[in-house]
């Protein structure tokens, strides 16, 4: 998805099945150790800091 706000363009990637499905072929592939997921709300509040640190 994009759209534009204030003039700045902003882009959100959301996994569906086929890009997870994708990912674990790769993964297999590849042998790699494995895959990780986060949703909104999993985080505690501090980790934000983390991400606003050069603003």
């Amino acid at each position: 998805m994009e759209y534009s706000s204030n003039g700045k363009k902003h882009q959100v990637w959301i996994e569906d099945k086929k890009s997870i499905g994708l990912l674990l072929n790769l993964l297999k592939q590849n042998q790699l150790g494995g895959v990780s997921a986060w949703y909104i709300g999993s985080e505690t509040p501090d980790i934000w800091d983390v991400y606003h640190f050069n603003q």
